[in-house]
């Protein structure tokens, strides 16, 4: 999609649409649940550029805008002690005057199509007898440089065979007093126009945040098909080469990624400040381990936001000390490891050595986290080291496993960067450090029984896990963190042979590098989980219950996906579980069903609202597990999943390299489109390929 014109008369998005006809809503995505609902009440199709975050309506409404302000420290939730500002106003409609007659573009008088251009943002198209009228909503993004606006161009054509006079209805800026729309500066580019018979004319409302109100004028006439093409460029670039046939993997991946970035805030000055629960709603609370895992792909996809991540993460990671918690490095021990963690991942896709350069007391800080962590002699294991909380929920045993994986994952990844900085004693340190952990963790939190070899949940010091007291978790304010399992509770003890569904950095654990996605200590601790060996499964639903909160919660169907990762026919098979699931936009809801639910009866804007956390876990296994692009020994790895029949990913863009990949069943082909060498890891072999070079290799035996 090049021109207004491609994106104009692009075919409707079969997987992302919905329909208002006569007033009544369909779809022509047949695989999701949400088809079934008679309405469109908490559907959005989202756009944002991380300054700005919108969400349009199924009638093209603007629903919600949003501008992010600074952040600043609260005493709450045990998983956010931290929030940021928010300018929104909602509720803004658009009307047209055609022929001395209004029309609120809004109302459902007339045909109205939503659905999604290049996977990622949104087009209304409004259908009358004598106009076609299409809204293609975007927040501007050209390069690294993001605007604090949204703009809504409107494109009209003239259906009929007379000259029509079309005139914009300015911006209401209040609805019954002057205060009631607030927050938005709104002006409208473009008056009044004569339309030709088959013709199409342009005109566009611009909402700019109140702080940037010497940007009011950036947007032109002239420039604003520059702006969308721009932006619309920058979705391309992540995925838009990415195909493969019909089984819907390739677009729900494209889906999720859109999802995780607009998770993302970011204020007028280009600073992360933070992240919501997904790209719905727009909330000031910021929890830590949800920014995360939104977090994780953007580290192999967009250096520009990774860096700034990264810097947000390293003031922000460490709950300070308070009242209702004491803080400190181990109230969220995963969460206090996150940007050691994502500076290793950031430096392993893009090998970008200058900037911990220039950033020498980033490396610092974290060696000293570390070396504290280390040396710290009132824990309770020699080695591992103990966690109170994951996030809302509690990090259980006196060591938790995801946790030290977290800590292994952060070791490695600082020895990484050592070995760059030419620092190779302090990286051989750090890695004789993970190599205690793993070996820990191998030893004393896997376990064997009807399941094979899987790791638990956490582990008490005495060795017990089959009935641990919940004693020291039921006092004042602390105990809100059994609600979440409340149901598994037997006279004061629960069994830590269990998968709480948001215990992810087990299911990480593959892209993190820890263990292979076909270990048998990951295979069977990923499907045991979804057996009724795990308290928490629910197979009703086939998911992971949230104990008095939801009938489960998104991100344990990513840990169920992935013990089907061992074939790429049975993860295809069940991944159309999650394609159900989704709603008409793409998105997954983090609470899709409620208490005593059936299956396939979910729900919408239920709890928390999307789940940037889910699918920041979904793009990051999908392109290192299934499609198999990972990073080994410093090259290009390409290495699908077992059984996967093809695949293509025209100009992709990851990480430092630039390629074209295809997959046959029988050979992996990559062409080099960078202008200087590289070296790709195929068959457990390093190859090199020049500029502009292309190599076949056989794909190995299954």
């Amino acid at each position: 999609m090049t021109s207004v014109w491609d994106l104009l008369t692009a075919p409707v998005n079969a997987a992302t649409n919905i329909r208002c006809e006569d007033g009544r809503f369909s779809t022509t995505n047949h695989k999701s649940f949400y088809r079934q609902h008679q309405g469109a009440d908490g559907l959005t199709f989202d756009v944002g550029n991380q300054k700005t975050l919108a969400n349009i309506s199924a009638l093209g409404q603007i629903a919600h805008l949003c501008f992010y302000r600074e952040n600043h420290y609260t005493e709450e939730k045990p998983g956010v002690w931290v929030n940021k500002g928010l300018a929104q106003t909602e509720q803004i409609n658009f009307a047209l005057t055609i022929d001395g007659q209004t029309r609120q573009l809004c109302q459902a008088d007339h045909n109205i199509i939503v659905d999604t251009l290049a996977d990622a943002i949104p087009r209304v198209q409004h259908r009358y007898l004598d106009v076609e009228v299409t809204e293609i909503p975007f927040c501007p993004i050209s390069g690294d440089e993001r605007k604090s606006m949204l703009v809504v161009p409107l494109y009209i054509k003239n259906i009929t065979a007379k000259p029509i006079r079309v005139a914009p209805c300015p911006p209401r800026l209040f609805q019954q007093k002057y205060s009631d729309q607030q927050n938005v500066l709104a002006k409208l580019s473009g008056g009044a126009k004569v339309i030709a018979p088959n013709a199409t004319a342009c005109c566009s409302y611009v909402f700019v945040d109140p702080d940037c109100y010497d940007e009011l004028d950036w947007l032109t006439e002239d420039n604003c098909d520059r702006q969308l093409i721009a932006t619309v460029s920058y979705h391309q670039r992540l995925f838009s080469g990415l195909q493969q046939g019909e089984n819907g993997i390739s677009t729900s991946l494209k889906r999720a990624a859109y999802q995780a970035l607009l998770s993302l805030a970011m204020n007028k000055d280009g600073q992360i400040v933070g992240a919501n629960w997904g790209s719905y709603p727009a909330v000031a609370r910021i929890w830590n381990k949800d920014m995360f895992y939104v977090s994780l792909p953007i580290m192999m996809l967009d250096a520009h936001l990774a860096k700034q991540i990264i810097l947000w993460f390293s003031k922000y990671h460490i709950k300070p000390k308070g009242t209702k918690f004491q803080g400190g490095i181990y109230h969220s021990l995963g969460n206090t490891l996150a940007p050691v963690m994502l500076a290793g991942m950031y430096y392993q896709w893009f090998g970008d050595v200058q900037f911990f350069k220039d950033q020498p007391q980033l490396v610092a800080d974290y060696a000293q986290l570390l070396q504290t962590i280390r040396n710290d002699t009132h824990q309770p294991h020699p080695v591992l080291r103990g966690s109170e909380w994951v996030s809302d929920a509690y990090a259980l045993g006196d060591v938790h496993t995801g946790s030290n994986i977290c800590l292994w994952s952060a070791c490695v990844g600082l020895a990484e960067i050592y070995q760059a900085l030419g620092q190779s004693t302090q990286a051989g340190a750090m890695n004789r450090y993970a190599q205690e952990i793993h070996e820990a963790i191998d030893s004393f939190l896997v376990v064997k029984d009807k399941s094979g070899q899987h790791w638990l949940e956490g582990r008490n010091v005495d060795g017990n896990y089959l009935s641990v007291s919940t004693r020291g978790y039921e006092q004042s304010i602390h105990d809100q963190g059994l609600i979440f399992l409340s149901y598994m509770i037997k006279n004061h003890h629960l069994s830590l042979v269990m998968h709480d569904g948001e215990e992810s950095d087990t299911t990480m654990a593959p892209v993190y590098g820890f263990e292979s996605k076909d270990s048998p200590v990951y295979q069977h601790t990923m499907q045991f989980a979804g057996s009724n060996l795990n308290p928490t499964f629910v197979e009703g639903l086939q998911g992971i219950s949230w104990g008095e909160e939801s009938g489960t919660t998104f991100p344990g169907f990513i840990t169920l996906l992935m013990g089907h990762a061992s074939d790429a026919q049975d993860f295809e098979q069940q991944y159309k579980y999650l394609l159900a699931l989704a709603d008409l936009d793409g998105s997954w809801w983090w609470w899709p069903y409620g208490l005593q639910a059936k299956y396939g009866d979910v729900l919408r804007n239920f709890g928390p609202g999307k789940c940037g956390w889910a699918s920041g876990m979904a793009v990051s296994l999908l392109l290192t597990q299934y499609y198999g692009v990972s990073v080994q020994h410093g090259a290009l790895a390409v290495a699908p999943m077992k059984n996967l029949t093809s695949f293509c990913w025209e100009q992709a863009r990851i990480g430092r390299w630039f390629v074209t990949l295809k997959v046959t069943p029988t050979t992996i082909t990559i062409h080099n489109l960078a202008d200087q060498a590289i070296e790709v890891w195929v068959n457990q072999v390093k190859h090199p390929l020049i500029a502009n070079e292309t190599k076949q290799f056989e794909r190995a035996k299954q």
